[in-house]
């Protein structure tokens, strides 16, 4: 077969995979999205008289291609003009540079190193990374970044070759697009010196040449800029305000509530544990660590001076944003792909050092082999998660309960800083059943956490029927600061367990499955599930108790027994009126262990392998019949000796670090 007619079956597969995966139910949870939510009712408000979006926390560019698309499609089909339109609109465009991102993925990876191999492997895993797939099915502005940003790394590959007729003029739009879209764009101004820097002799001369292709791709991007986002420079002082405010966030010097779940989090760690953990998963994620490692190791690559352009953005934006107080993993997106080929990379890397000497190269099924340990995984977890969007949205499905089973005229008692349920769905609205919802909220965010807060907080309880608690936003965050909320986490504590008399009655909550296995997902990141699969807890009371008594049981249990709360306390417990689906993990978690504790004893062996391979060269199999026993020892033992010597934590976390050190 030809490379033409490779690349055209290559880039249909992975066009087939990236839509299946991202295009299902696409307009589940709508509304649910709280930025999704504030973009849609921002385009509603534009007009042709009023092209200002007035909000500059995002970029401009978004916005437009969604009032733009909604009145071109509004032209055959009216209902785009309207709420839900807009967000199936908004949502059809992130779909569509999702797909953009995947395919210029591929031709990135293509063009730097000319292996069909890498560029597909690199393609597969971003089309599978889950933080991908949810990006790209919510009309957020990241995918829209992501897909300018690889683009942008393409531009710069044509600089770095010297062909800056349509590499200057290609990056400097792209720059200003990207601009546009988000101020963090700025980050691709280094892989565009790198870019330079390749290009051009070093000496004066060429220095001074690439300084001045760089003022011009700066300038084209300060025009394009100024075109796709005007009200920037026209209303300059409140872009300047808004993202300033932005910076202040993320700096932890302003602390909404929803960013309260990244105090105390390690810095750098903490986006790779999620990556690891969900956005990648731990098999790619392992062969991304392989590829990193690979990068400058490997002899081949190392001749690959093109590489530094992607080390370069990839590095600077991770540097950059990993090690902000505030650590949203969608942050990290417009680099991944550039993390899907560095584990391309890994997986090439692995395939060529497993090789026996006697082979010039690796066969096609050996090859085959060593890829699907690490993308058949990935591949089964993004289909696990894919199909959430094929069940009801967990608020829907805790609001037709309610409606079937809290008695009309019951208070229902929701929480500030969260959504509120019971929804109105049709034929059902609260109104309908005389519930009181409006005026009953429980305000634990609110600071300082004192006694005088408690006796609000027990007062509503007091007055409550039923509490409708719709995701675990507080549950997550609240104990990551326990010294602030001494007293509203001891509330929660007990909340749980039933001492202030209420009893967790229901638990709404649709987890990734796969053949009766679950992935447990209640202690990651909150990005992970708030938005389109929450776990949804309904508390209902069954012993009336006066304020000042939950007042005293609360001050008691501070005395008795003063320690913190952790995170999982409040985050893991489950209800005997879950769903189905949730309660799936009951019968399912030996299963599930076993299949973790498979996945992770091959990958120790391929991890040591390389290391038998140099050890044993005559040997025929070179050391792989040995691969799997070496690998748990050498993981046991590098994790003991470093916990000896308080280098690490004998932790899950701790362990974790040593398996991304093999």
């Amino acid at each position: 077969m030809s490379d033409r007619k490779l690349h055209y079956l290559l880039v249909l597969l992975l066009t087939v995979l990236t839509l299946l995966l991202r295009t299902n139910s696409l307009n589940h949870g709508m509304s649910f999205h709280p930025d999704e939510r504030h973009i849609v009712m921002t385009l509603e408000k534009m007009s042709w008289d009023d092209l200002n979006p007035d909000f500059f926390a995002y970029g401009s560019l978004p916005f437009y291609l969604g009032f733009f698309t909604a009145k071109f499609v509004a032209n055959f089909f009216p209902w785009a003009e309207s709420y839900d339109g807009l967000f199936l609109i908004g949502r059809s465009i992130s779909v569509a540079f999702g797909l953009l991102s995947v395919l210029l993925t591929y031709a990135l990876a293509w063009l730097i190193f000319r292996k069909h191999t890498i560029a597909f492997t690199a393609g597969l895993i971003l089309t599978f990374s889950v933080l991908h797939i949810q990006l790209s099915r919510f009309f957020a502005f990241d995918g829209i970044l992501t897909a300018l940003a690889t683009a942008s790394l393409i531009a710069a590959l044509l600089i770095a070759r010297c062909r800056f007729a349509l590499g200057l003029p290609l990056a400097g739009v792209l720059l200003g697009l990207g601009l546009a879209t988000k101020i963090s764009a700025l980050s691709l101004l280094c892989p565009l010196t790198i870019a330079l820097l390749l290009a051009h002799p070093w000496n004066l001369r060429g220095a001074a040449r690439a300084l001045t292709q760089l003022i011009f791709v700066m300038l084209l991007a300060v025009i394009v800029f100024c075109a796709t986002e005007p009200y920037a420079i026209i209303d300059w002082n409140k872009f300047i305000a808004q993202n300033l405010e932005q910076i202040r966030m993320t700096r932890g010097d302003w602390r909404p509530p929803y960013t309260i779940q990244y105090w105390h989090t390690t810095p750098f760690l903490y986006p790779l544990e999620q990556m690891a953990r969900w956005s990648f998963w731990w098999p790619a994620f392992s062969a991304l660590v392989v590829g990193i490692l690979a990068l400058f190791l490997d002899k081949e690559l190392r001749q690959k001076h093109e590489r530094w352009i992607l080390a370069t953005w990839a590095g600077v934006s991770f540097i950059t944003i990993a090690g902000l107080q505030v650590k949203f993993p969608r942050y990290l997106l417009p680099i991944y792909p550039t993390l899907a080929i560095f584990a391309a990379l890994g997986i090439d890397w692995l395939v060529r050092l497993a090789n026996p000497t006697r082979w010039r190269k690796p066969t096609q099924r050996f090859s085959l082999m060593i890829t699907s340990l690490f993308i058949v995984p990935s591949a089964i977890f993004a289909w696990s998660f894919h199909q959430i969007y094929d069940q009801p949205h967990s608020y829907q499905s805790a609001s037709r309960w309610i409606y079937q089973n809290v008695p009309r005229g019951s208070a229902i008692v929701g929480f500030h800083w969260d959504d509120k349920i019971p929804l109105t769905l049709p034929g059902l609205e609260p109104r309908a059943f005389d519930y009181k919802v409006d005026n009953y909220e429980l305000r634990i965010y609110e600071l300082p956490d004192h006694s005088q807060k408690l006796l609000t907080l027990t007062d509503i309880l007091e007055k409550a029927n039923y509490l409708a608690w719709p995701t675990q936003r507080i549950p997550g965050s609240l104990p990551r600061v326990p010294l602030e909320f001494p007293k509203s986490i001891r509330l929660l504590k007990m909340l749980y367990s039933g001492e202030l008399g209420f009893e967790l009655v229901h638990t709404e909550k649709v987890r990734p499955t796969f053949l009766g296995f679950e992935w447990r997902s209640d202690s990651l990141d909150e990005s992970f599930s708030v938005y389109d699969h929450p776990k949804v807890m309904i508390f209902k009371k069954v012993k009336d108790l006066s304020s000042q008594e939950m007042i005293s049981r609360i001050e008691s249990a501070l005395l008795l027994s003063p320690d913190t709360v952790s995170r999982e306390e409040l985050l893991e417990p489950d209800s005997a009126g879950t769903s189905a689906v949730a309660t799936a993990r009951h019968s399912s978690s030996g299963a599930i262990s076993i299949l973790a504790w498979l996945i992770i004893i091959e990958l120790l062996a391929f991890f040591s392998w390389p290391l038998l391979a140099c050890a044993l060269p005559r040997s025929a199999d070179r050391g792989y019949v040995l691969s799997k026993a070496f690998g748990v020892v050498l993981f046991g033992f590098l994790t003991w000796y470093l916990a000896l010597f308080d280098a690490i934590q004998l932790s899950r976390t701790g362990s974790a670090l040593v398996f991304m050190l093999l």
